[in-house]
């Protein structure tokens, strides 16, 4: 008797890739509604192989909380089952406060990337219009949160 054949897979959105969400986790829940709702909205150009020509796409993703339970092991790389892509919250405007926690929670999340050979990983900092607007009226304006945190982790790869 044959063993009975593999019907394919079908994944429908119900199945949706998995992005987690590291650092301030009050800031992502705040925003998650707005991102859950935009994210579909936007389309975003899927960069097929082969000499096959770009696609464009509408893309839904589960958020979920950064464990690193969740990170792929060697024999486990499908799609669905393990985050495609991490990122880290922060709403952080003061440097001293980024110097003293942010930045090496930072870092440890990167280190624990690194340990799982994960490359794909976005650093997101929220800034108010007010306090963009204050830093203005100075003369010498000392360098952003962001102008920091781009030179501590992202000066080496040109895509981030």
């Amino acid at each position: 008797m044959e063993p009975p054949e593999e019907k394919p897979i079908i994944y429908t959105m119900e199945n949706k890739p998995i992005v987690t969400c590291a650092g301030d986790q009050n800031l992502f829940t705040s925003l998650y509604h707005s991102l859950a709702q935009q994210l579909p909205r936007e389309p975003m150009e899927w960069r097929r192989s082969y000499g096959r020509p770009p696609k464009m796409i509408h893309l839904e993703a589960n958020f979920v909380q950064f464990k690193e339970d969740l990170l792929p092991k060697e024999d486990n790389k499908a799609l669905l089952t393990f985050p495609f892509l991490h990122i880290y919250w922060t709403d952080c405007c003061d440097t001293e406060i980024y110097k003293a926690t942010v930045k090496e929670d930072i870092i440890r999340w990167q280190n624990l990337l690194k340990t799982y050979s994960t490359v794909d990983w976005l650093i997101v900092v929220v800034v108010e219009s007010d306090a963009k607007k204050k830093n203005k009226t100075n003369i010498l304006p000392r360098t952003s949160i962001v102008d920091k945190i781009r030179n501590d982790f992202c000066n080496k790869q040109s895509d981030r």
